[in-house]
């Protein structure tokens, strides 16, 4: 179970979710608030969202 109820974090994202490394950006594209311009269940592309975040 995620932190959003049943179904919102892969088997990889509840690992990382156990050890406290989650991203918030981490979801399975199959999760029911998934934004393809705001999540995904790719490490590199996770960070790639975070560096876009950050205010030059």
């Amino acid at each position: 179970m995620g932190p959003e109820g049943p179904g919102t974090l892969c088997n990889a994202c509840g690992i990382r979710s156990k050890m406290d490394r989650l991203l918030p950006e981490y979801r399975p594209s199959t999760s029911p608030n998934f934004n393809g311009d705001e999540h995904s269940n790719r490490h590199r592309k996770v960070l790639k969202l975070r560096q876009k975040k950050v205010p030059i």
